[in-house]
């Protein structure tokens, strides 16, 4: 149904999709494991946009996803599906104001670049998030840990660590540490070799466990 209603498009005719059809499809090529399912939706959100349906932040979420879990560097992907977003966001559609869910799939994407100075550029997108009206969150605080972890950097993930602890211990719910947020920073001592700051971390999780973090 889809490449025939394609066909259609392009040859001028009418198309019996409509704006969920192109979601479901984005949706279940940013779910799928193929090697290309990122190349996929994005091919599909290419389609739509030449239609007169207009994407929402729900479809550009689940592009950005895709590319964030996909096998190629997805540094440039979700930076640019981003940016496309915020523009057309700021431009007047509403309907494409950034939410929680794409953000940290533009931090996930990050994190896992190989591109230099891709993590400086996801620190940054997150010190700026709040401008989008998006705030800092647990799941996007041990995305960004877990990237420095991955690149050997326990001072960023303690930092960061520290930061969202001040945060919950003022009040801030949203930034509760939990289990991964513990084993992050586990990991992250553990792959420089330091024993001693992973026998620390081991203390911290029994006394936030005791206080309740």
């Amino acid at each position: 149904v889809y490449d025939r209603e394609k066909r259609n498009i392009k040859s001028g005719g009418e198309t019996i999709l409509d704006k969920v059809c192109f979601g479901v499809v984005i949706d279940a090529w940013a779910r799928s494991k193929h090697p290309q399912a990122a190349e996929r939706a994005s091919g599909v959100l290419d389609w739509m946009l030449q239609t007169d349906f207009t994407p929402n932040v729900v479809v550009y979420s689940s592009v950005i996803w895709a590319w964030a879990r996909s096998q190629v560097d997805p540094a440039k992907h979700v930076e640019s599906l981003f940016w496309d977003l915020h523009t057309k966001w700021k431009g007047g559609v509403e309907s494409l104001r950034p939410n929680e869910i794409t953000v940290n799939g533009v931090l996930y994407g990050l994190s896992r670049s190989s591109e230099p100075n891709a993590l400086e550029r996801a620190d940054a997108f997150f010190r700026q998030m709040e401008e989008f009206g998006v705030y800092p969150n647990t799941q996007m605080y041990n995305t960004l840990m877990s990237g420095w972890s991955r690149h050997k950097r326990p001072d960023k993930v303690e930092h960061l660590y520290r930061e969202m602890t001040e945060k919950f211990t003022a009040g801030n719910m949203a930034v509760k540490p939990h289990f991964r947020t513990y084993v992050t920073l586990l990991q992250s001592f553990s792959n420089v070799g330091n024993p001693e700051m992973a026998s620390l971390v081991i203390k911290k999780m029994v006394k936030g466990y005791q206080a309740g973090l």
